[in-house]
């Protein structure tokens, strides 16, 4: 996956059914961005979510991307380039940025974890805990597996470096997207 053009799909999906609630600016030099040839795209929908990504404009090489949701604080979920993880850290301390606001710090060497979460949160289905005094609900499922399918389920998720559980959300939301596409948005009319 493609992770400038998922973020770019993202923006126009958004734009399509938001374009005057919805902003995208370009910044470079600042503190903030950690590698010299970087530049960030913030896309937000005011007061409610912002998505940044950070990457080179020549090579497209991503460095990092942030997911947060707005309320009566933030909540923000970061991916950073594993490749590229001690130049970030260098970068806090030189600037001594306080990143205690990161909900999840995730360096996973595939961007495919924080790209849902953006869709999640875009779609209304990670909604900021103090906003509408919702909390996310979990149901715990039962599926009723061979160990042969356990096992084949393992590696594959092995293979994404990412749980069973993960795997198995991750596959579940991609045939609801095939098979029902309106699901997200049924989901977020139900809050």
């Amino acid at each position: 996956m493609n992770a400038i053009k998922e973020i770019k799909a993202i923006w126009e999906q958004q734009h399509n059914h938001y374009p005057d609630d919805l902003q995208a600016n370009i910044d470079m030099n600042e503190h903030y961005i950690f590698m010299s040839n970087a530049v960030e795209w913030l896309i937000q929908k005011t007061g409610e979510w912002a998505i940044a990504i950070q990457f080179d404009p020549v090579y497209h090489d991503v460095y990092e991307i942030d997911v947060m949701t707005f309320g009566e604080g933030v909540v923000s979920y970061r991916w950073v380039n594993p490749s590229y993880l001690h130049r970030y850290h260098n970068n806090n301390f030189e600037y001594q940025l306080d990143n205690s606001y990161v909900q999840e710090l995730n360096v996973d060497y595939f961007p495919d974890k924080i790209l849902g979460i953006a869709r999640d949160v875009v779609d209304g289905i990670i909604v900021h805990p103090s906003r509408n005094n919702v909390e996310e609900d979990y149901e715990t499922i039962e599926l009723d597996m061979t160990d042969s399918e356990i096992a084949l389920i393992a590696r594959a998720a092995h293979a994404e470096d990412i749980t069973i559980n993960e795997f198995m959300n991750k596959v579940i939301k991609e045939e609801l997207d095939r098979v029902l596409p309106d699901w997200r948005e049924d989901v977020k009319e139900s809050y």
